[in-house]
């Protein structure tokens, strides 16, 4: 194929939002054909030069990897199973405390509840 047809080639293939490894493969093998540095030949034929380039990096020593493939290998599924927790029937309780004067009464506290309410108090006190 001559290199007029390859150009015409190319101006079917710019309008493209994505290009196939083959296609780009076409394109850069056109490029190198033509003798032109990348830039000259991208604007010459319209291209973006960072198209160009990453289709270069990327199809550099990886074409036998990137022949039937154009989009990197997904990870797979992997089965999962939730339990659910048992609900504790930890006894409930209370706690009556005086910071700075003020009578505060906590009520139906569970062991997470109360480690929060002692921090926040402490943060209300300014006790380290």
């Amino acid at each position: 194929m001559q290199q007029a047809e390859r150009e015409q080639r190319i101006e079917q293939l710019r309008g493209s939002r994505r290009w196939s490894a083959s296609e780009a493969r076409y394109v850069l093998e056109t490029w190198k054909a033509s003798g032109e540095p990348m830039l000259r030949f991208a604007r010459r034929m319209r291209l973006g030069v960072e198209r160009l380039r990453w289709w270069s990096k990327r199809l550099q020593g990886n074409e036998p990897a990137l022949a039937g493939k154009t989009r990197p290998e997904m990870a797979g599924f992997v089965p999962v199973v939730v339990k659910a927790e048992p609900v504790s029937r930890a006894p409930q309780m209370a706690a009556v405390l005086v910071v700075e004067g003020a009578r505060v009464e906590l009520r139906e506290l569970n062991s997470a509840s109360a480690m929060w309410a002692a921090a926040v108090l402490q943060t209300l006190s300014g006790r380290p």
